[in-house]
């Protein structure tokens, strides 16, 4: 019978009795721990003169279900399901949605295409996230404000008023108004020019997307950075952040 509880004198540490040893499974140091896979072919083109490569995003919008011809701009809205016509009529018949984004300038980012067994590159120009935009709610509240100030322009008598103005000299420390209100009274303030837009199936973008992604210079590029430095640019860039 084994005994529960032992004496401190018996407090002994265990040993390995059996005949079996560790087993070690030895490592050739050799070989490379990552070692490569394949090579694929990366080109860089140009595109043409007097053409802006531009890539549109959807944040709200599933990558399964893309958005197709001229509704890219103007969504329908599925007025069967959950639609309250009463709120529709207040906003003036709204039935469809609209999608804006301000394009931003940006350097370093590419859009990739893969074919015959290359990766072929072109440099994006500008970047655009789509939203939906709520300007109906504010055209309502703007007429709401019309027709109360009409309405109190009637009603009351013509008073005088004495109103002081003070001038702000330039040099003094105004707020500025923050990042997304400037994209905001940018886009309020630009006057917008009206585009074509050609699905992707068209024979207009099947011939541009031909001509963007055609890999006639097949230069070898040779890097002038080694592992080492290449290692302290990306130290360098974190450490940054």
């Amino acid at each position: 019978m084994s005994k529960l509880f032992v004496s401190d004198d018996e407090d002994e540490p265990m040993t390995n009795t059996g005949s079996e040893s560790p087993t070690f499974i030895p490592q050739d140091h050799g070989e490379d721990e990552d070692p490569v896979v394949s090579e694929i072919p990366m080109i860089i083109t140009s595109k043409p003169a007097q053409t802006q490569l531009c890539a549109l995003q959807y944040p709200g919008r599933p990558s399964a279900r893309h958005y197709e011809n001229e509704s890219h701009a103007d969504v329908p809205i599925d007025t069967s399901k959950f639609f309250d016509v009463n709120k529709s009529d207040e906003w003036g018949g709204v039935n469809k949605q609209t999608l804006s984004g301000v394009l931003i300038g940006l350097e370093g980012y590419y859009v990739a295409n893969v074919q015959n067994g290359e990766i072929v590159l072109c440099q994006l120009d500008k970047v655009a996230q789509l939203r939906p935009s709520l300007n109906y709610i504010d055209k309502e509240i703007a007429t709401a404000r019309d027709l109360h100030r009409l309405e109190n322009n009637h009603s009351g008598r013509d008073t005088v008023q004495v109103v002081q103005m003070s001038v702000k000299s330039s040099n003094d420390n105004a707020p500025r108004l923050g990042e997304a209100l400037m994209a905001r009274k940018k886009v309020e303030d630009e006057s917008f020019t009206q585009l074509p837009w050609a699905d992707s199936s068209s024979e207009a973008s099947l011939a541009l997307k031909k001509e963007i992604f055609q890999a006639d210079n097949r230069d070898v590029l040779r890097s002038n950075t080694n592992e080492e430095d290449y290692i302290g640019l990306l130290v360098k860039d974190i450490s940054a952040n």
